[in-house]
């Protein structure tokens, strides 16, 4: 009798403990999933965020939005810090950004304006000032904190190289271009290979931008040159997609393939969906226009990724520009029903990031295929 007691308690302590068990387990499943949940929410605004340069045309910019992200992580956790510590002036800013599919990030750049007066951090702050205000199109608040961080720190790198792009953004190019060599000439002098690498390529981007091709192939190939020394792939890649653009402007498509696909490989060997995104579009666009069937079939492919990669990052300007070229796939299918819906999506996103040529261009494809004239793709653009 006493062993079956025993046996009955033995088993009664195991169910106890698998209980117990299972609790803790579930519990611990939960907690994960919730962060993981947190941590989407957080990602997704932080892209939403990111998105804004497209709708404020950081002409030249716009493709690479991610040189951006950490400075709005760091701002988007100072203000959540600030709201969990009770702070009056912090609450109601965060959480409504993450429950909005269009965040609008004026009431936390007025919030960190407002409370870096007397912090230790002024430059840090400053920091994460000059990108909100830069990715909504304030350039006046930008540079009055670019010359903020330069007077504490004349030297300071990031703040000569944001200042170059404000100057870009104003027009004032032979300015940028001379900040830019400032900034070399920084690099140089601290003996830092990898912001002289970075110096190089966002002068190239300038000189690209400008069509002074030259100048900018140049520059792109003394950043590669540094960047291979110093093994890092992804500003590789980038001067790759570059220089591939330099080629297809110089009518020399085989030299752009060769150019795209290296970076390609890179791109998604690290998994960086911008990078991705960026070069799935270029060569998809450049296979097109060979009109060959086979090329055609990984034209279209390539222009699938872009979007979708486009569309996760809440990218409208580069998802509009793959529906865009997607449609003129589908005309050269002779499949204009297709063709129309994904030129009226292209259409919608550019009239949502308020790119007027690009609504004019595309409703002028439109307008073609109401004739049954099809649109060339030649006129259509890569990246944005």
């Amino acid at each position: 009798m006493s062993d079956y007691i025993n046996s009955v308690i033995y088993v009664a302590l195991v169910l106890v403990v698998v209980g117990i068990a299972y609790v803790w387990l579930a519990a611990q499943f939960r907690k994960r999933r919730l962060l993981r949940e947190e941590q989407e929410r957080f990602d997704t605004t932080v892209n939403r965020v990111l998105a804004l340069g497209e709708q404020n045309q950081l002409a030249g910019m716009s493709e690479k939005l991610g040189q951006f992200r950490s400075q709005v992580e760091r701002a988007l956790k100072r203000v959540e810090a600030a709201e969990a510590s009770g702070v009056p002036e912090a609450q109601g800013i965060v959480q409504p950004m993450h429950r909005s599919a269009m965040p609008n990030p004026q009431r936390l750049t007025e919030y960190l304006i407002s409370a870096r007066s007397g912090a230790p951090d002024l430059v840090a702050r400053n920091r994460e000032i000059t990108t909100l205000a830069f990715l909504q199109g304030d350039t006046a608040t930008a540079f009055e904190c670019v010359e903020a961080i330069i007077a504490v720190v004349p030297n300071d790198l990031d703040g000569h190289t944001r200042l170059a792009q404000i100057q870009y953004l104003r027009g004032e190019y032979d300015a940028a271009k001379l900040t830019y060599r400032k900034v070399l000439k920084i690099a140089a002098s601290q003996k830092d290979e990898a912001e002289q690498a970075l110096a190089y390529e966002n002068l190239g981007t300038l000189h690209l931008n400008l069509q002074e091709f030259n100048d900018a192939e140049k520059r792109f190939l003394q950043a590669m040159e540094i960047y291979t020394h110093l093994k890092q792939d992804d500003g590789l890649a980038d001067c790759q997609v570059s220089l591939g653009l330099i080629a297809q402007f110089r009518k020399k498509p085989e030299q752009a393939e060769v150019y795209f696909r290296k970076a390609m490989e890179i791109n998604d060997r690290l998994k960086r969906e911008e990078g991705q995104a960026i070069t799935c579009g270029c060569l998809g666009l450049l296979l097109y226009n060979k009109r060959i069937r086979q090329e055609l079939d990984e034209a279209e492919d390539l222009l699938r990724r872009a979007l979708a990669n486009y569309e996760k990052l809440g990218r409208l300007g580069g998802a509009a520009t793959a529906y865009g070229n997607l449609g003129l796939v589908r005309v050269l299918r002779k499949d204009t029903t297709t063709a129309r819906e994904l030129f009226g999506k292209s259409l919608a996103l550019y009239r949502k990031c308020n790119r007027p040529k690009m609504v004019i261009k595309v409703q002028g494809w439109l307008d073609e295929l109401q004739k049954q004239n099809p649109p060339e793709a030649t006129e259509q653009v890569a990246v944005n």
